[in-house]
């Protein structure tokens, strides 16, 4: 699913030729680091904002289902779900496992933290579970998806 599948910018373009290789560059790295392919991740990417806007509305049952189809990426925020229905012992092994596929993941180390203090069946009662790296990253893909339909033009 990359740009060039889009018709965003032409593949005999000096534009098309960087995208089509910084594209092969990240598929290598998905394939390496992920085991999966750049569609598979982008698929992954569409269940995993599903499941985080049920996140943010605290619709925590949706937010697992969900999450669980994009586990493999994004195993932390699955954590904050099974926490807001009480299940901590299960959110703490989530959060084991974030931190095992990244060790320095800030928000997982954070929310460990957090989770670490409940007992099992308090849920995790913040007035904001997301963590501002993911708006950051949200804003600035809203950005560059504005910044790519507007050099297209």
């Amino acid at each position: 699913m990359n740009a060039l599948r889009y018709n965003i910018v032409g593949e005999d373009s000096s534009t098309g030729r960087a995208a089509k290789n910084a594209m092969d560059d990240f598929n290598l790295i998905l394939q390496k680091y992920k085991n999966m392919s750049l569609d598979e991740y982008m698929r992954s990417d569409e269940v995993f904002n599903l499941a985080y806007s049920f996140l943010m509305e605290k619709k925590y049952e949706e937010s697992i289902l969900h999450f669980q189809r994009s586990i493999l990426l994004r195993p932390d925020h699955i954590a904050l779900a099974y926490s807001g229905l009480g299940q901590n012992k299960k959110a703490m092994e989530c959060l084991d496992k974030a931190l095992s596929l990244d060790p320095d993941y800030e928000p997982a180390i954070f929310n460990r933290q957090n989770i670490m203090l409940l007992k099992e069946g308090e849920p995790l009662i913040s007035k904001r579970l997301d963590v501002s790296y993911y708006h950051e990253k949200a804003q600035r893909k809203k950005l560059k998806t504005h910044n790519m339909q507007t050099i297209s033009v």
